[in-house]
Order: structure tokens, then sequence, then C-alpha cells
């Protein structure tokens, strides 16, 4: 027996030495576990970072020697780094000793069983950012409509009498916009009507393009010029999201030890505020204008601490952000003789035209135009070198009935707050030509230089243009200078003159005084010296206000034909007309004009003035003589019906529609004074103001034994919750309440009841007395 338990015990310890070895053997073959996981203890703990406290305790680890373990959670939520390695693994967690932390200085308090981290900025891992920015306002889609824009004037001048007029007519739907536009014109035995362009137009904003079908103007690439034709296009266009970022912008970049508040100035102007946590910050689409500059980064803290960073920049309008598409595709027939023939058109042609950002300092471009006699192709790329300033090269070739052509450009351009340069050379062939340009031979050389000195008072400046002309014509070579002046907030100063180097010999120059008078008044005089001769030029005008209202406007003119002429205009809210009187050159002239809008929209006919890119019925249903505002801006009072039509407003932008609360009935509460509306260009929106009409009743009452009800007693209507207090004297006011209500009144050691009726007689207040308030309600009598 005795031998069988030996055996039993050597047995258990065995099997116990066996399983002791498999453990620790599986602990050492797991990946990213450390053999000694087994000897840590788990610790909860407060955390401070940068004297930041967390929500809540966080899981830390201890080894055999009291060393502290962070996990990865942790430094994920406190944006810490985490080494690539030495992670132990423990209950599926991985965890970092601290000591191979960089950057971070750790200290324990075991009475209050908090860890306190100091964190170096170069710690945390880095954050982004943008300034700016944010989800842009819906579209407001087009109500549907239509509008016809007149401009007509006649005009009598030595014993003749002529008319003319210029008209444009849409309508528009939410599938798009129709337009077309002419001109007609009456004097004499002649009368002439030309149509110019029509055109349905297609805005697509979120896919940032449009498309048209009709008259449009191709896009002008390298070496190309812009054609009129009569066809499809599909392009790019940026215009339907004003603010839409397509140029490369510099990054702010910094770091912050605590929370702080980063400030970014462009060229020590104060561009955009930003919240930062500690670490690492980078932020985005910084506004800055063309050219170079200063981007400055003030971070500071909540003790106000600053750190003050400067960065400089060179950046243009001319590249496109890296992966952004910029481009028009066409095909039609080629507009001829466009407004001295309506419907004049040449042969079929394609074209297209495609740029592309290959990154935020390359854009690339390129174009080709082809019809049954002309081809063309070319390319672009333009880069800006080491931030200091923008280069490009171009070339294109060109086959045509003269036979094959080519073309080669190359550019250079600063732009600089004080000193900026640039210069552009242009050679082509005796045979290069493109659509829509006549057929001349091109000049063989263009070379064209500017510089230009920013100064605290103004600025300086010089160009230089040559044209080598083959021979056909003779060679020109034209030099400028201007300079600026301002010499007080109100008054500038600007001269020039001119001078033909090479060439026919020519001297211009002149001098122009401009003065703001404030408000809408301002006033000019000029002075031009040519081979013409001289004269002086005087004006002052008044322009009109944006809403009804007049303006006047007088220039004179001393020297050769000299002359006056004096221009009354006048707002009305459904057109805009003026008057003008001259005399030059020994005669007079009278001129009457009437300009403004016809149209349908939201069901009915209107007539304003003219409706400009966009525009919107405005209603507020019953509300006469209610004055509107646009972007701050008076445009009108609504009619007996409590419409109005708005002019002049930005299409695809935010435009804010205002009304004046004091205008309205004292009864009257416009749930929201102004509203947004960003309406498509060329069309009609409709902006509807909502009026409750707030009737409230005034009453007055008294316990059952004569005394007022107490101030402060809370006045409930039975049944729907609604109350008010009672104030000294027993008066209670309650609001939207008609007919015979019951209420119940408690304060602090009593409650009662009554009941009121309330007259519907159209009195906005109403006021009650001889109300009772006891276990039974009485009827009160006005």
């Amino acid at each position: 027996m005795a031998l069988l338990r030996r055996l039993r015990t050597l047995a258990r310890l065995a099997l116990t030495f066996s399983l002791i070895l498999g453990h620790g053997a599986a602990a050492a073959e797991a990946p990213g576990v450390s053999a000694t996981a087994t000897a840590l203890q788990p610790a909860l703990l407060d955390v401070i970072v940068n004297g930041q406290r967390g929500e809540a305790p966080d899981t830390f680890l201890r080894d055999l020697e009291g060393r502290l373990l962070v996990s990865a959670a942790t430094l994920r939520a406190w944006r810490l780094r985490a080494p690539a390695s030495g992670a132990v693994t423990y209950q599926g967690e991985a965890f970092y000793p601290a000591a191979t932390l960089p950057g971070l200085r750790m200290s324990v308090a075991e009475a209050e069983q908090r860890v306190t981290i100091d964190a170096d900025p170069a710690a945390f891992e880095t954050q982004s950012g943008a300034l700016g920015g944010g989800e842009p306002l819906a579209m407001t889609p087009p109500a549907g409509g239509a509008y016809l824009n007149y401009d007509l004037f006649v005009e009598h001048a030595r014993g003749r009498t002529v008319g003319a007029g210029a008209f444009d007519a849409g309508i528009f739907t939410r599938h798009g916009v129709g337009t077309t536009s002419f001109v007609a014109s009456a004097g004499g035995a002649q009368t002439k009507v030309t149509r110019l362009e029509t055109t349905w137009t297609i805005d697509r904003p979120i896919h940032l393009s449009s498309i048209r079908i009709g008259d449009s103007i191709s896009a002008a690439g390298p070496g190309a010029a812009p054609v009129r034709f009569a066809g499809v296009q599909f392009a790019r266009n940026f215009a339907v999201q004003p603010g839409y970022l397509t140029m490369p912008l510099p990054v702010a970049s910094g770091s912050a030890a605590v929370p702080s508040v980063v400030d970014v100035y462009v060229n020590n102007t104060l561009q955009g505020q930003q919240q930062v946590a500690p670490g690492p910050f980078e932020l985005s689409n910084v506004p800055v204008p063309s050219g170079n500059g200063t981007v400055q980064i003030v971070v500071r803290d909540l003790l106000g601490r600053e750190v003050v960073s400067e960065q400089n920049y060179y950046a243009s309008s001319i590249l496109l952000r890296r992966g952004l598409h910029d481009f028009s595709y066409e095909a039609g027939f080629l507009r001829q003789r466009f407004g001295i023939e309506s419907n004049r058109y040449g042969s079929f042609f394609v074209s297209g035209t495609h740029r592309y950002g290959f990154s935020d300092r390359i854009t690339g471009e390129v174009t080709a135009q082809a019809s049954e006699r002309r081809q063309m192709v070319g390319t672009t790329f333009t880069a800006v070198a080491f931030d200091l300033a923008q280069v490009s090269v171009s070339a294109s070739a060109s086959h045509n009935e003269r036979g094959a052509g080519y073309r080669a450009a190359a550019s250079f351009e600063r732009r600089a707050s004080h000193l900026s340069f640039g210069s552009f050379v242009e050679y082509a062939s005796r045979d290069y030509a493109t659509l829509g340009v006549a057929t001349l031979v091109p000049p063989r050389l263009t070379v064209q230089g500017f510089a230009s000195l920013g100064l605290d008072w103004g600025g300086i400046g010089v160009n230089l243009v040559h044209r080598d002309l083959r021979g056909a014509r003779p060679d020109e070579t034209l030099a400028s200078t201007f300079a600026s002046w301002r010499i007080s907030p109100l008054m500038s100063l600007q001269i020039y003159a001119r001078h033909s180097v090479i060439g026919q010999s020519r001297t211009d120059f002149g001098a122009h005084l401009a003065i703001a008078l404030g408000g809408r008044s301002s006033a000019s005089a000029s002075f031009d010296q040519s081979r013409g001769g001289s004269a002086a030029y005087f004006s002052y005008q008044n322009d009109p206000p944006p809403g009804p209202g007049d303006g006047i406007r007088a220039t004179a003119r001393i020297g050769e034909a000299g002359g006056a002429e004096a221009t009354y205009i006048h707002n009305f809210a459904s057109a805009s007309v003026s008057a003008q009187a001259s005399y030059a050159r020994g005669a007079g002239a009278v001129r009457l004009n009437a300009a403004g809008g016809l149209g349908w929209i939201d069901g009915r006919a209107f007539a304003s003035r003219r409706l400009g890119d966009s525009f919107a019925a405005v209603r507020i249903d019953g509300y006469a003589n209610v004055r509107v505002y646009a972007d701050n801006q008076p445009v009108g009072k609504t009619d007996a019906e409590g419409r109005i039509i708005v002019t002049g407003l930005h299409p695809f932008e935010p435009n804010i529609i205002r009304l004046e609360q004091a205008d309205l009935p004292i009864d009257a509460m416009l749930q929201t004074e102004e509203l947004p509306v960003r309406p498509f260009a060329r069309s009609g929106s409709v902006v509807r103001f909502a009026v409750q009409r707030e009737r409230g009743v005034l009453m007055k009452v008294r316990l059952a034994d004569g005394s007022p009800l107490p101030a402060g007693a809370e006045v409930r209507i039975d049944g729907n919750g609604a109350g008010a207090v009672a104030v000294s004297g027993g008066e209670v006011y309650l609001p939207f309440v008609a007919g015979p209500i019951r209420l119940q009144a408690r304060w602090p050691g009593g409650a009662c009841a009554f009941t009121a009726l309330v007259p519907d007689d159209g009195d906005p207040q109403p006021r009650l007395d001889g109300l009772v308030c006891r276990a039974g309600g009485d009827y009160a009598a006005r």
C-alpha cells in the first residue's frame, strides 16, 4: 500500500510538471506574447495626459518589478504613437512597456491610483483638419416659369429719331433652362431683328458640370482660340459650386503641447481659427491669393501663451489640385457673322480640351480641334518651381488649307506683394492656323514682359511688348509705364504713359483721379494726351439704390470734340427708366431708356426691374408693405397680396432674404425672419415665409376672499398642459387661446380653479376682469 501511494504521488508530480512545461512552451511559441506575460498584474488607474484628465480609468499592467505597461487602446484614445514592436499580449490586448515609449514621461501616484503622463508634441499622432469648408447649402429648385428682359431706347439727334432694343427670354424648369437673346433696331425706312444665341442649359452642381445644347462658345486650349458654334457642349463648370477649391492651397502645420487654439494668418490677415488637441497638426484649405506670400500660425493655449511660426508659399490659380479634372468637349457647326446675321453657320467641327492636376505642383493640358479644312492639337504643362515662380511651356501643331504649321511658347511669372515680374515668348510658323481665326499670317515672334513694384502708398510698373509681323506690316515694340497713389482712404490717383519704340511712332499719357464722396456718390477727373489731341474729363455720379429710388450722372469733356451729358435714372418696382441729354460737336441729342423684366412664376404674372442672373418670388401671404432685404440690402416692400419679386440674386450662391418683423401687426410673428435661397442660373425660385398669429388674453384673477391670485402661482389649462405664471395684482397672460377654457391654479399652500370665456372677435389681446378662482369656475364678462 505504501508503494502504491508513492507511485500515485510521483504520477501527480509528473503531470503537474508536464502541464507547467507545456504552458511555458505555448506561451513562448505564441507570436507577440512575452514569456513574462503570466507574471503581469492588471491595474486600473486614472489618466492625466498633459494636464487633461480622462473620462474613465484605463487598464495598465505591472510586472514583477513594478514597471508599468500601457495598453494600445489607451495610446489610441490619447492619440499617442505606439512602437512598431515590443508589444506584450495580455488577454488579447497589446501592451507596451512605458520605458520603450519615446517622448513620454510617466509618474504614478499610488495613493490616488493615478498615472500622470507628460508627452512631447512629437509623441502624438498627427491630426488633420481644414479651415472653413462645411457642407454647402442645398440648391433651391426652380419653381418653373418664364421671363423676358428688355432694354429699350429711343434717341433723337441731328433731326433723326432711331430706336433699338436688346432682349433675352427664358423658360426655367427642374430639367434645365432655355434662353434666347436678340436685338432689334428701327430708324428711317429700315427695321431689323437679329437673333444672337439660343441655348438649353442643364447645370449639375453635384457633378460640377454643365451640358449646353444650342449656341455656345468653345473652350480656349493651348494655341487655340474660342469659337462660337451651335451644337452640344459638355464641360466642367466650377462656378456651380462657388468656393470650390480648384487650385492647390498650402497646408498650415505645427504642433501643440496642450489643447490650444490655432489662428492662421495669410499676409498678416486672419483667415481662420481652429481648435486642436495636443500633438502635431495639419490644417488644409488655407485660403491664399495667387502669388508669393507668408502663412503665419499662432498657437495659443488656455493660459494665453503663444507660439508663432511662419512658412512661405507660392500659389497659382492656373494650377489644379492633385487628381482634379477640368474639361470641355464640343461638337457642332461653326457660327458665322454673329450679331449681323441670325442663322448663318459653317462647317461641322469637334473640339476637346482637358486639364489634369498631376500633382499640386504640375498641371497638364491638352486640346484638339478638327473640322473639314482645319485640324489642330496642342499641349501645355504648367508648374510651380521651388515655391518661387510659375513656369509654363506649350507646343501645338496644325494642318489647314495652307499646309502644316506649328507653334511653341514659354512663360515665367512671379507674383509677390512687393516685386512682381514675368515674361512670355511665342513663336509661330507662317502656316499655323486654328478654328475661328481669319486666314491671316500669324506673327513670327511675340515677346512680352512686365514688372511691378508694390509700395506702401501704391505701386509702379512697366510693360514691354514686341511683335515680329514677318514684313507684312512694320514690326511693333511698345513700352508703357504706370503708377498709382492712394492719396487718402477716399481718393486715389493713377497715371500712365505709352510709347512706340519701334514701328509707328506714338506717345500717349494720361492721369485719372477717383474720389469717393460717401454713400453711393463718387466723382472723377481724367486727362489724356495722344497724337489725336488732348482732352480732360470730369464726372459726378450718385447711383440709384438697389431698391426703388433715383440717381444722377453728369460728365463734361474739355478739349477737342468737347461736350457734356447728364443722365437721370429712376428705379421703380417694375422697371428702371432714364433720360439723357448730351451736347457734342455742335449738336444736341436726347435719349430715353427703359429696362426691366416681365415674367410668370408661382401661378402669376409680374413686372419687375431687369431680373439679372437669378431672381426669387418672395411671399408672405396677406401682409402688405413689409420691407424686404436681400443680403442686407433693401430691395422693396411687399404688394397688397404680400408678394415681391427680388432680382439680382447670385446664382449657385447662398442669398439671404430677410423680412422686417417690425412691419407686421403685433399679433403676427414670423417663424423665421430670414431664409437662404441658392438658385440656379437664369431661374426663378419661390421663397415662402410662414407667419404665426399670436392671439393671447390678459386675465385679472382674484380669490374667493377678494384678494388677488398670489404672484408666482402656476396657472394651467386643463387638458393641454399649457400655462403661465401669475404676476403681481393677480394678472395672468395666456397666448394662443380662444373660447371657453378651464384653468387650474396652484401655489405653495393653496390651489383653486376657474373658467374663462375668451371672445373670438378679432381683438389681438382681449382683457378679462372679474375672474374668481375657487372650487367652481365663473365665466367672465368683458
